[in-house]
């Protein structure tokens, strides 16, 4: 997923670097109720996405993409949560916080052209 989230940003002339940027990706138990996934920073500079273990268990691949370009985009392109719905009541970005009532619709159809608002509102 780390690599994929590169190419998409180089698919839009961004050049994102995990390695680089030194981040992590880690599973393991978060205790938080509610909470998939988070972006931690250490005091050295370096971050990780951590992602929790049972919910990555139990979600599609499709889901594990979205929750693992969710933190990225905090974590790589410093986005805040946007929580933007259309005129359906569909969000309108990965970066949606989850708490504001929108629906998320992340699916091969919608794909593209959340992926391109997540690294075009920068």
């Amino acid at each position: 997923y780390f690599e994929s989230f590169a190419e998409e940003a180089e698919k839009r002339n961004l050049d994102v670097n995990v390695i680089t940027m030194n981040v992590e990706g880690l599973i393991s138990d978060i205790s938080e109720h509610g909470i998939a996934g988070q972006c931690q920073t250490y005091q050295n500079g370096n971050k990780a996405i951590v992602i929790d273990e049972s919910y990555w268990n139990r979600i599609s691949d499709l889901s594990r993409e979205f929750l693992v370009f969710h933190e990225l985009g905090h974590c790589m392109l410093d986005r805040d949560h946007l929580d933007k719905s259309d005129v359906n009541g569909t969000c309108v970005s990965i970066m949606n916080s989850g708490e504001s009532g929108c629906v998320l619709n992340y699916a091969d159809s919608t794909r593209e052209a959340l992926i391109e608002e997540l690294f075009t509102n920068l």
